[in-house]
């Protein structure tokens, strides 16, 4: 009852509220339920671990990993899951500690690939709703306005004259970026954590070409771009065929 009580509070908190349950208290319950687990986690892996500033991170991506695989909600698969990454990473850390951290993708990605839904098949999330706030007639005619467009224009040209080049250089990356991810996620429902192989991938491809061969600068950008499009199209036959976390999971392993 408490487990149905929680997904109802995700998954319709309007409706829960008008049969008299609390949605704040379910949600705020689950998050001081789960902070503690964790919270528990930390302090075993204090007298055995590195303790860093950053040591959270890493321990982030493999259990979100870890949980998707085994399948969402469901508790068997998290464990069996957990355990077959801690015993492969640990195995492979000993024979050739480099692929200790990329085995665990590669463990995620044939599992998804063969079940979507991890090995025990838990909650599907594909088919909650996206909170989505669409934009105001107003808003939307000053944000397409060919005024406003030339003026983003003019400051995008002049922005490395008046602050240090490389910031301004930053901020025009950042905001692709985000624009790649909000054509992505906000139109289109795909979350991707996988971006950022793209990126990597265009950047690696140009910065060789250029340092290593000799290429020109323009003919490296151009040769890069349409290397990291080709990695994007070969991952997309796979990729495409997916949906909901699984999609953003294969994505993320890739």
């Amino acid at each position: 009852r408490a487990g149905a009580l929680v997904r109802a509070a995700t998954e319709r908190p309007d409706l829960l509220k008008c049969f008299g349950g609390n949605v704040d208290r379910l949600i705020s319950g689950t998050f001081f339920c789960a902070t503690g687990l964790a919270g528990l986690a930390g302090a075993l892996a204090a007298p055995i671990r590195s303790i860093s500033p950053f040591m959270g991170q890493e321990m982030i991506a493999l259990t979100f990993a870890v949980v998707v695989a085994g399948g969402m909600g469901s508790i068997a698969g998290s464990v069996l899951m957990g355990f077959i990454v801690g015993v492969v990473s640990a195995l492979a850390a000993i024979w050739y500690p480099p692929v200790a951290v990329a085995i665990t993708d590669f463990i995620v990605l044939v599992v998804l690939v063969v079940r979507p839904g991890g090995i025990f098949r838990g909650v599907d999330i594909s088919n909650f709703p996206l909170h989505y706030t669409p934009m105001t007639e107003r808003a939307r005619r000053i944000f397409l306005s060919p005024r406003l467009s030339l003026v983003t224009l003019a400051v995008a040209v002049v922005l490395p004259w008046i602050i240090y080049p490389v910031v301004a250089t930053d901020i025009i990356l950042w905001g692709l970026c985000a624009l790649g991810f909000d054509l992505l996620f906000a139109f289109a429902g795909l979350l991707s954590f996988g971006q950022a192989a793209y990126w990597g991938a265009a950047a690696y491809i140009t910065g060789v070409l250029v340092s290593h061969f000799g290429f020109p600068g323009w003919s490296g950008f151009l040769l890069g771009v349409v290397g990291s499009t080709t990695i994007g199209v070969v991952f997309g036959f796979i990729i495409a065929q997916k949906k909901g976390i699984s999609f953003a999971m294969i994505t993320f392993a890739f």
